[in-house]
Formats: structure tokens, sequence, C-alpha cells
């Protein structure tokens, strides 16, 4: 299964600059026809429950549409030199036919990460380190997506901006 990870190394006992980009309460839905991921406009706007924060993370649940996009701005800029990371996990995925799952993350007209799974598969963790292709200003959007085939739920945790110390 493909998955862009990075990660970067800290001088001793000194901890990683952080900055939290984007808060579990930030997110929204994204309506189909403001969607920038290609083959929105095909899709119906999903209801409000399909996409809600849930504790200390924000839940897709695919049971009620099979195509979610959420957003939100970035609290802080992320400047080229950096890191995005993600806490991004899913419970075992399931279907009456066999398919597959996208999840994808932009920031703005960018997609810095893109994962498929095929359906059925297990449960998954993934703690992702993205380094940023390129800067991006605070308030720039932020996008989730999945996806799916099946009634599913993914859940996304933490969105944090790293950089080392001493860059």
């Amino acid at each position: 299964m493909p998955l862009a990870t990075s990660v970067a190394a800290c001088a001793p006992n000194q901890a990683p600059e952080e900055a939290i980009l984007v808060e579990i309460d930030d997110w929204e839905l994204v309506d189909p026809s403001d969607d920038p991921i290609p083959g929105a406009h095909e899709h119906e706007p999903c209801p409000s429950r399909a996409a809600h924060p849930d504790n200390a993370v924000f839940e897709i649940d695919t049971d009620h549409c099979e195509w979610v996009t959420i957003s939100a701005p970035l609290r802080h800029s992320l400047p080229s030199d950096h890191t995005l990371d993600l806490l991004f996990f899913h419970s075992a995925l399931a279907a009456t036919d066999p398919g597959r799952a996208d999840v994808r993350l932009w920031i703005g007209e960018v997609e810095l990460w893109h994962l498929e799974i095929p359906i059925p598969w297990g449960s998954g963790h993934h703690d992702l380190q993205l380094p940023a292709p390129e800067s991006f200003a605070e308030g720039e959007p932020v996008y989730l997506h999945v996806s799916n085939h099946g009634a599913n739920s993914y859940r996304f945790g933490r969105v944090y901006r790293r950089s080392e110390p001493g860059q």
C-alpha cells in the first residue's frame, strides 16, 4: 500500500517546534460544487451526520454518502522547510462487493498525499509526516477527502506544523 512519509530527526533534548494548523472543530463539509477534488461535481451533497467531531478526532462515516470532503483554513502558515503531521485511522473496511477507498489531503490546489486502500481491508493507523512541497499562507484551505465503497468509518486527528530547531 503506498504511503508517503518522511521523518525528521531532532537534536538531543530538543523538541521540534509545533503549531496546530487545524483544530478538530474547524472542519466543515464541502459542497460538491465547491470541492476541488476531481470528480466531485458528480456527487450529491452529504448530510451533516456524515462528518462531525467525535471527542478528539473528526469522523467521516461513509454509511451516509460515498464522497466526503471536509475543509478548514490553516491557522498558521506552513513554510516549505516544515513538515505537516497528520494522524489518520480507519476501522476495518467492508462492503458487499470489493472496491477501494481513496483518501486525499490537499492544501489549496496542491495535493500533498493520496492513499488508495482496497476494500475489504483491515483497520489502519497512519501517523504521517509530510514535507511541505511549497509554502502555504495562513488561511489557505486544507481539504481532507474520502471516497469509499461501502459503509465505513474514517477518523482524522491532529494536523500540526513541525520544524526542526535551528531551521
